[in-house]
């Protein structure tokens, strides 16, 4: 089912205000909001929500003379998630942001408040209006709305209806009691079927293929929340959300609802990868800067700080040292001021970021509902390519190349939308795995591997950490991974637990609530062969890095092992590991920079 893009023109008569959540100019106490390039915008989250309350004004008022599959097209409201539903239910249509990308010279506007009984200004009622654009003045914002549809039919009733529903409205932006935004016209144009610009690559047979990922607009890939009303962007793009977004948009390229998933019946014409699906393994895509192409890796646990500028690694040590000169007590990252130089020694890349409030409005009132302010920080992509793999290592060797070359035909379409925000992703692939900043070596040094992991893993179980302490429960992990042919020496390792109401519901419901505990990534495991067990082990460590530590059994048993009950699945690239990095040895403090306490 091929895409469609809609071009919308919205002209709005002056003065406009959408307001930044941004701190503007000295003095100005409503800057208008601006994107990354300093264009004035409106959110595509605006124009979807005033759309769909103008589609439900017209049912209203016509019935059914006007009936639009509402949450066919954009989705459900939160107003409906409720304990019962956590599945995701997304709309066909993606909105971008309208701009207007004139040079418009500063300018303000000033409001005040009354005190009704003195006649007087209320104290503190002065309000300072970033105004670029004069009252009366015709202002056009422009912008696209993205879909699929079977054919150019179905796309004009799609056309229709949005161009209905958007002149329905009356006005736009803040400050609409008092006159700002008066929308006076809406073009739409024709449905422009989206062409493909992705360089073709033809299937090989290959167990690994690279991609390169460029964002189309900011986006959100919320991390654990800390607080309810913040959702704070991920600069991380994980395997698994590559692996839904691609699914999303394989079942949208049928003309299928997107929520849902990839069975063997899905698409007849891609049995193979139908089949496949759930083996194919997605790692985290990294973020580095354009032009780079090498990998990121993530920075060792082991590595401390001494004096403020010594930088060493301590995974070799067996017991507590002092370092540096002077020796002092080492300092590890939990304690670091700043770790941008070392993430810039990794390869890491940090993208602008920028945020954005919303609410909700109540539409019988025209304002906005009580308690329901929240805020998405966004990942800026401008400067910034992410990279990861695909791993088919786990794909039967008969179907391989066409599994390879079905996943290449359809990431030549990009992805349709990802993260909260639903954004566009265009995907380049290659038939080689990308060089990492800092290449692993798989072979034993000094008798070690030396295991650093890349992403978060599921790896020891906390009641056995409870019953027997937390190098006990690593031991056993490590051991029943490798079928006792690895003993774990020592570690360095950090743990958080992942939760909460919506993680419960979505993944875990009718169960008693148990978060899940991850070993998060850069921890540092030092292992060593079991008595006569070297080739074993050796067999094992080659395995991990090609396709990643693979889930427990107690986590299996408890958690099940498909992506519908469990969100930390290998094949969702949790699990990836470095070995031996050559830092472990290059920054191990010196005879004279060490000593044992």
């Amino acid at each position: 089912m091929p895409d469609f893009a809609l071009q919308i023109d919205l002209i709005l008569q002056g003065p406009v205000l959408t307001h930044s959540t941004a701190v503007g100019a000295s003095g100005i106490s409503s800057p208008f909001a601006r994107n990354s390039n300093n264009d004035h915008y409106l959110p595509g989250t605006l124009i979807k929500g005033r759309l769909r309350q103008a589609w439900m004004e017209l049912h209203s008022a016509a019935g059914a003379a006007f009936q639009i599959d509402t949450v066919g097209l954009l989705g459900e409201s939160s107003d409906h998630l409720n304990s019962a539903s956590y599945d995701p239910i997304r709309g066909a249509l993606y909105f971008d942001d309208l701009t207007n990308k004139s040079d418009h010279s500063d300018d303000v506007r000033y409001r005040i408040g009354i005190d009704a009984e003195r006649g007087a200004v209320k104290k503190g009622f002065y309000q300072v209006l970033d105004a670029p654009y004069q009252v009366g003045e015709s202002v056009t914002f422009s912008g696209a709305i993205r879909f699929s549809a079977t054919d150019a039919s179905i796309a004009n009733n799609i056309k229709r209806d949005i161009e209905i529903g958007l002149r329905w409205i009356t006005s736009l932006g803040a400050e609409r009691s008092v006159g700002f935004g008066r929308l006076l016209n809406v073009t739409v144009s024709a449905p422009q079927q989206a062409t493909t610009t992705t360089k073709a690559v033809n299937a090989t047979g290959a167990s690994v293929l690279s991609l390169k990922l460029s964002p189309n607009a900011p986006f959100c890939l919320a991390r654990r929340r800390v607080d309810p009303n913040l959702f704070e962007s991920d600069s991380i793009i994980s395997g698994a959300a590559i692996k839904g977004s691609l699914a999303s948009s394989w079942r949208a390229l049928l003309g299928k609802s997107p929520n849902g998933a990839i069975d063997t019946t899905t698409d007849p014409a891609r049995a193979e990868l139908c089949r496949n699906f759930e083996k194919v393994r997605f790692t985290h895509a990294f973020p580095t800067e354009k032009g780079q192409a090498e990998r990121p890796v993530m920075a060792p646990l082991s590595l401390v700080k001494v004096n403020k500028d010594q930088l060493f690694d301590v995974a070799l040590a067996e017991s507590p040292i002092l370092v540096g000169k002077p020796l002092d007590a080492p300092a590890f990252a939990v304690d670091w001021k700043s770790n941008s130089e070392v993430q810039q020694l990794f390869g890491w890349a940090e993208p602008d970021r920028e945020l954005r409030v919303r609410t909700a409005i109540d539409s019988n009132r025209r304002k906005a509902k009580d308690e329901q302010l929240f805020a998405y920080e966004k990942v800026v992509p401008q400067k910034v390519d992410w990279f990861c793999q695909i791993d088919l290592g786990a794909v039967p060797q008969s179907d391989k190349l066409k599994v390879e070359a079905q996943l290449l035909d359809l990431l030549a379409n990009g992805l349709r939308a990802i993260g909260k925000t639903k954004v566009g992703v265009a995907v380049e692939a290659q038939l080689m795995a990308i060089p990492a900043k800092h290449v692993s070596q798989n072979v034993a040094r000094d008798g070690v591997w030396v295991i650093t992991l890349q992403t978060p893993a599921l790896l020891c179980d906390q009641d056995v950490i409870l019953k027997s302490g937390l190098l006990t429960a690593y031991q056993e992990a490590l051991s029943k991974l490798s079928d006792n042919a690895l003993e774990l020496k020592h570690f360095f390792a950090q743990q958080s637990l992942a939760g909460g109401r919506y993680l419960w519901n979505r993944f875990q419901p009718g169960k008693d609530y148990s978060p899940w505990l991850l070993t998060n990534a850069g921890s540092v495991f030092v292992l060593t062969a079991a008595t006569g067990q070297d080739t074993k082990a050796q067999s094992f460590i080659d395995q991990w890095l090609a396709h990643s530590l693979p889930l427990p059994e107690w986590a299996a048993n408890r958690y099940g092992n498909h992506w519908t009950t469990c969100p930390f699945l290998p094949a969702g690239g949790y699990g990836e590991i470095a070995v031996n990095l050559d830092i472990h040895w290059a920054k191990y403090p010196a005879q004279g920079e060490r000593h044992d306490i």
